[in-house]
């Protein structure tokens, strides 16, 4: 077997792997295509403390199939959200807390990542008191019986904590 054949056979194995529904593939698909809810978070939350609130705003996404009072109930909390957040900017935040979810069936907190299709960040910028909650959702679910991560990461709600979520109701230990 000459070194071309070699190469050849190592881009197939290589291209299996990253293209498989199970095994490591798409956990290193996610990783480097930041399709992660942490990487998703941060993008959000860096948009913000530097100023891009148009990149930040991109970020939040209203659900397509929303209803037309769902939809009205978090554009309200999206204007509202928008004149403290245009505040932040220049200052910097912390993570201080993650929740994960499952939206399978009856949306619940689950015990950590694996199997999560939604997570809520608590998210202190400048040292406020009351940190915000941004609560990420997952639209492409279908690979998760398979083993696969979750994708499609967005914001779909920021709010601050202690205040009645839209998205998945109250969290726990809230």
């Amino acid at each position: 077997m000459g070194p071309t054949a070699v190469i050849v056979a190592a881009l197939a194995v290589l291209a299996a792997v990253l293209t498989a529904p199970f095994g490591p593939g798409p956990f290193i698909v996610a990783r480097v295509s930041g399709d992660e809810p942490d990487a998703t978070l941060t993008r959000f939350a860096d948009a913000v403390s530097n100023g891009d609130l148009a990149r930040a705003r991109s970020l939040w996404i209203v659900g397509p199939n929303e209803t037309p009072v769902f939809r009205a109930r978090i554009e309200r909390r999206q204007v509202e959200t928008w004149q403290t957040l245009a505040g932040f900017v220049g200052r910097p935040y912390s993570v201080e807390r993650v929740q994960w979810w499952s939206t399978c069936c009856m949306p619940s907190v689950i015990a950590g990542r694996e199997g999560a299709s939604a997570a809520r960040y608590w998210v202190r910028f400048d040292g406020r008191l009351r940190p915000y909650v941004v609560t990420l959702i997952a639209s492409d679910t279908q690979w998760m019986l398979e083993g696969a991560p979750a994708r499609g990461w967005a914001v779909r709600e920021v709010h601050l904590d202690g205040e009645e979520p839209i998205y998945l109701g109250r969290s726990a230990a809230q």
